[in-house]
């Protein structure tokens, strides 16, 4: 992708390690059997490298009860959007009598990739498993389904905002990480900032004082804060906390430190996928969707919208921004759902829109914030955060936390030393030629 700046095609999708390749020989689909009027829980996970899908069974209904692992109020729906990284619980009800509602009791299981969320190098086959009732073979053998889909909407979004409900509520408080007097908040630290735009830049190359491979020449790489991601497997931040000037002034590092919270304070932040606004530095502004996922926590969705952030005088857009000045980052703004709004771990940043989520700084640590599509990780599009730096020490402290840390450290460093262990081992600075997200 950085030498054609073309994003790669895939080539098939798989449903528990089953599927087909482009035209090849058909494999058996993906089964699974259902005991009439019974309810049967499926656990829905998108492990996919580059695409959104829309996951659905022929005259069923789905019930959502989870989230990425958050109770919800339960609704139903025929179908659901399931985008990188995040996981739906659903009950299926078996039909009273699902062997005749359809011929031999057969129903299709559909993946059906997402407009404007996938790319595929020709058309895959969206029919990926099935659905049977009947456990006993007929005497022609099993029959494929003839059941057709509903019709539901297949353009890239996430399942519906006011249907993520926590079963368990949460009221989120005023940021403790935004200061209101602050009058331009692209003026702060870059280690302070709370508004990150998605994008692509051009960075590298044999002048260069960055650490990507390769580095024959400038690569164009995503990025959504200083500089494309890089970390240093054999130098984790988590053991350099005493150097952390050091590693805010790297700015590939991409660090951005929290200020000191108690459990019960919030932090905020703002994630845009802008079109071609702002004009920062040569960076490359273009609509693309992004599965956004924080390690370490839930994060409350306080908004999610496909409106640009940022004025475009060009053709006179207003952008939402205006709306969310750092004096009116709070809970008292009523475009802002802090009762309750819903709650989990992986977000769609819709095409030239933006988010802002919310965490609280009850779990000290060094957490990435990164993009699920795997290319985009892979060159560069994540941040990390440090949560209560001063707390760290003490819980790594506790049960030889950071002792067993170290000793894993220097195993790694021990085998790492060596370039025969390396895949390019004639050009040992060849080891790491990704972002190590």
């Amino acid at each position: 992708m950085m030498s054609t700046g073309v994003a790669p095609e895939m080539t098939n999708i798989l449903i528990n390690g089953t599927g087909q390749f482009g035209w090849g020989p058909k494999p058996e689909k993906y089964t699974i059997w259902l005991d009439e009027g019974q309810a049967h829980m499926l656990i829905l996970v998108n492990t996919a490298v580059d695409t959104t899908f829309v996951f659905s069974i022929d005259n069923h209904t789905l019930e959502v009860i989870e989230a990425d692992f958050v109770p919800i109020k339960p609704y139903n729906t025929t179908h659901i959007k399931i985008g990188i990284g995040q996981r739906y619980h659903v009950l299926v009800h078996g039909h009273e009598n699902g062997y005749n509602t359809e011929r031999y009791g057969n129903y299709w299981m559909r993946a059906t990739p997402a407009r404007k969320c996938s790319k595929f190098a020709f058309g895959p086959d969206e029919q990926m498993g099935i659905v049977r009732y009947n456990r006993t073979m007929p005497p022609r053998g099993w029959q494929d389904p003839l059941s057709e889909p509903s019709l539901y909407d297949t353009m890239c979004a996430d399942e519906p905002y006011d249907k993520l409900v926590p079963w368990r509520p949460w009221t989120v408080g005023d940021p403790v990480n935004i200061d209101p007097k602050v009058e331009d908040p692209y003026t702060l630290p870059n280690n302070s900032q709370y508004i990150f735009n998605v994008g692509m830049i051009s960075s590298g190359g044999p002048n260069s004082s960055m650490p990507y491979i390769p580095n024959d020449k400038a690569y164009t790489r995503w990025m959504m804060h200083e500089a494309p991601f890089r970390i240093n497997f054999s130098d984790p931040t988590i053991l350099a906390l005493d150097r952390i000037n050091e590693l805010i002034d790297k700015p590939y590092l991409d660090v951005v430190t929290l200020p000191n919270a108690t459990d019960d304070q919030w932090v905020w932040m703002v994630i845009t996928a802008p079109d071609k606004i702002p004009q920062e530095g040569g960076r490359i502004f273009f609509p693309a969707a992004h599965p956004m996922h924080l390690h370490g926590h839930d994060f409350a969705l306080l908004r999610q919208s496909n409106k640009n952030w940022y004025d475009d005088l060009e053709i006179g857009h207003e952008g939402e921004g205006r709306w969310f000045t750092p004096d009116k980052l709070n809970c008292r703004n009523d475009k802002l759902k802090c009762d309750n709004p819903p709650r989990r771990d992986v977000v769609l940043l819709p095409a030239t829109g933006y988010v802002i989520i919310a965490f609280k700084a009850d779990n000290p640590g060094i957490w990435i914030l990164h993009c699920h599509i795997a290319f985009h990780a892979s060159s560069g599009l994540a941040i990390q955060i440090i949560e209560n730096k001063e707390r760290i020490p003490e819980i790594l402290g506790r049960h030889g936390g950071r002792e067993a840390i170290e000793e894993s450290c220097e195993s790694w460093r021990a085998w790492q030393s060596n370039p025969i262990n390396h895949w390019d081992w004639h050009h040992p600075d060849h080891f790491q030629d990704d972002s190590g997200v």
